[in-house]
């Protein structure tokens, strides 16, 4: 079965055999809302460093999918993506991607969908991880793998391996998320704690999503639309600067780091399927995702 390709040139999305029907419909959709400032809602950060070093945590692995709900064959990597969460069970973070980069093919419109995956972040994040040329694609704490020539990968087939590889990784920093929530208010405060176990010499930032799960609505599967297909993983939501905020702080054993965010939920989010993401990365000449922890809301 054949992959939908997208090919990007700057900001121009070209997409071939599309029906006169369908264009119309993507430039009735034109209309934006204005991009969205990152939250930088005065977090607090506390540092300091503690005479007791933790010992390494497991590796936690981030799984990026650059998926849209109008690709017949994005399910097929939905499913791959679950086994292998299934396989290893507490050690993936996971994130659906959706961008307007897509084309047609994350077009809420194009189906009917009730609701629009789309975020300004995850243009964002497809811009700086190099661009997404296929769907469904792929990244794998964000390394370039050997025989690929970019973080984002379509050859899904291939993503289990590169999540194994990634599993063996002794990791430098733990990572703690904890959480509390006011349901009449809806705002979440979601506190983000590193424990360094190693010293890091490169620049460390730490990047935190809010994925939401279980999202009942359209999605083209094989040759029909599914109307009540569970859509999983979806980015809702970065706190940090989308490319990440820096750690600006040394980075020895025994290093806390401590981060404390705010953000009131919209109403049209079950904040009952929300998952926090943090994870710490590297950006300057490469992006390798140090370590992941993901945690559902209480």
């Amino acid at each position: 079965m054949l992959d939908i390709h997208v090919k990007v040139t700057g900001s121009l999305i070209k997409v071939l055999f599309v029906s006169v029907i369908t264009l119309f419909v993507l430039f009735a959709s034109c209309k934006k809302d204005p991009p969205q400032p990152p939250v930088n809602n005065n977090p607090r950060d506390t540092t300091y460093v503690s005479a007791t070093i933790q010992n390494p945590d497991p590796k936690v692995v981030l799984v990026e999918e650059f998926t849209g709900i109008y690709c017949y064959t994005c399910p097929l990597a939905h499913y791959i993506v679950a086994d292998i969460i299934k396989d290893n069970p507490s050690r993936i973070a996971a994130a659906n991607i959706h961008s307007r980069h897509y084309g047609i093919y994350s077009n809420p419109n194009v189906m009917g969908n009730l609701y629009d995956f789309r975020t300004y972040d995850a243009d964002s994040i497809v811009t700086f991880l190099g661009g997404v040329f296929s769907v469904p694609s792929g990244a794998v704490d964000r390394k370039i793998f050997t025989g690929e020539t970019g973080i984002i990968s379509k050859n899904r087939a291939l993503w289990e391996s590169y999540v194994d590889e990634q599993l063996t990784q002794q990791v430098p920093v733990n990572i703690k998320i904890s959480d509390s929530y006011d349901t009449n208010s809806r705002k979440l405060q979601i506190v983000v704690e590193l424990n360094y176990v190693l010293n890091v010499t490169e620049n460390n930032y730490l990047t935190v999503e809010l994925v939401e799960n279980d999202i009942v609505d359209k999605q083209y599967v094989d040759t029909a639309v599914v109307d009540d297909y569970e859509h999983q993983h979806i980015l809702r939501k970065i706190l940090t600067e989308f490319e990440g905020d820096f750690i600006n702080t040394t980075l020895e054993p025994g290093r806390v780091y401590i981060r404390v965010f705010e953000y009131v939920l919209p109403a049209e989010w079950n904040n009952d399927n929300l998952e926090v993401i943090a994870f710490v990365h590297e950006k300057d000449d490469k992006w390798n995702v140090l370590q992941s922890g993901f945690k559902s809301l209480q």
